[in-house]
């Protein structure tokens, strides 16, 4: 797996695990695979539950905070 700027394989250990917690990361894989390499669909669901895991994570952590700053 690479991202546009440098290969995550050469990454540190602690970053390459860092680097799975940018949506970005998935996303990227996911759109370059469907345009540009005809990725088929297992591989399209192994890089769309971590896409679900973060937005099921943060998204009522935003709700909380909003709602917090608007009361």
């Amino acid at each position: 797996m690479t991202t546009l700027s440098t290969p995550v394989e050469n990454m540190p250990v602690l970053l390459q695990w860092l680097s799975q917690t940018i949506p970005l990361t998935h996303f990227l894989i996911i759109i370059e695979g469907c345009f540009l390499k005809a990725l088929p669909p297992w591989d399209i669901l192994a890089n769309l539950w971590p896409l679900t895991a973060i937005s099921l994570t943060t998204l009522p952590m935003v709700i909380i905070f909003t709602r917090n700053r608007l009361q």
